[in-house]
């Protein structure tokens, strides 16, 4: 069984990482060539040439195609071999020298890989489109060694944060978890996060929370596979892309979203949200790294409790897309 589920458009590269020089990344546990080509057009296609295994990503752009280091081979965006230069102009060139190739989207600065046979035209990007232009992102990156799987789990739990994060946002002890609220659907899971200080009043019920929920926005979204959301306030905002490595490694984009538009202050602002989203990004990345199993698809012996409601969510939401795509059929 594969580790991700397929047929799914996957956060994989912020968009200023990828230049007009093929470059060399590791996703969903393969390594792939990835650039630019002179018209802007993206190509992520597998970093090795199919004549003897040569590296693509040490090769270079000539005339709007990729060119092979070792023979000069030369691939077109659709990965066809369009020439080779030992066999003349002239030459017939066999249809199986093809490469392998990724669908990309660059969208919100971002570029969106289709891992999957399917096609993906008919299957949106799965993005968070409520802000407009008067935000301002800035973006950081976190390699954890840690499947997707946990790292997802990690951005849900809502009890873990007057522990890891004592001495940062979780100062202030409010260990008592009410709910949480979940809503969930086939693409997304919204949470309403209400935790306080143990008091020795009774929990909130979910109907209680229900109807808070009904008067505000959740302050933690998901949308399947790799999109997370933290409503911090009106103006702030976090999100986070999960981008699958491999089954031992997952590469955080994190992006602060906020609403400071004069130039110096807004730099500086972002300048200080970077420093305090590390931080916060290693206290986590202490716990998670240990745990075990390293995926929660191995989890069997994981108890959950009713704070972990979100969690339960994510992980039906992830088998069931997984089976689906291993099987060949719809979610």
């Amino acid at each position: 069984m594969s580790e991700f589920p397929r047929n799914l458009w996957y956060p994989l590269f912020l968009t200023r990482e990828i230049t007009k020089r093929p470059q060399r990344f590791e996703r969903f546990g393969e390594i792939w060539m990835v650039c630019r080509l002179p018209d802007g057009t993206l190509l992520m296609t597998s970093d090795r040439c199919p004549h003897l295994g040569a590296s693509l990503s040490s090769g270079s752009i000539r005339n709007g195609q990729v060119q092979c280091p070792f023979h000069g081979f030369c691939f077109n965006e659709q990965g066809d071999c369009t020439h080779i230069p030992a066999l003349g102009p002239s030459g017939k060139i066999a249809s199986k020298l093809k490469l392998r190739t990724i669908p990309l989207r660059e969208v919100q600065g971002w570029i969106w890989g289709w891992w999957g046979n399917a096609s993906p035209d008919e299957t949106p990007v799965p993005l968070f489109n409520d802000m407009d232009q008067r935000w301002r992102g800035s973006d950081i990156s976190s390699d954890w060694d840690v499947h997707m799987t946990r790292a997802i789990e990690n951005q849900l739990d809502v009890a873990h944060l007057p522990f890891v994060h004592r001495n940062s946002i979780g100062a202030g002890g409010r260990t008592r978890v009410d709910g949480p609220y979940v809503e969930s659907d086939a693409e997304a899971i919204r949470v309403w996060v209400t935790n306080r200080k143990e008091d020795g009043h009774p929990p909130k019920t979910l109907d209680m929370l229900k109807d808070l929920a009904e008067r505000q926005a959740p302050n933690l979204e998901y949308r399947f596979p790799g999109l997370w959301q933290l409503r911090i306030h009106p103006k702030l905002r976090l999100l986070v892309a999960f981008v699958p490595v491999n089954p031992r490694k997952t590469r955080f984009y994190i992006r602060s979203c906020h609403q400071v538009r004069i130039p110096f202050l807004g730099a500086l602002y972002s300048h200080l949200l970077a420093i305090s989203n590390r931080w916060i990004l290693r206290e986590d990345e202490r716990v998670v790294r240990s745990i075990l199993p390293p995926s929660s698809l191995d989890a069997h012996e994981d108890i959950l409790i009713a704070s972990d409601r979100a969690i339960v969510q994510f992980r039906k939401m992830w088998r069931r897309r997984l089976e689906a795509s291993t099987e060949g059929g719809k979610p």
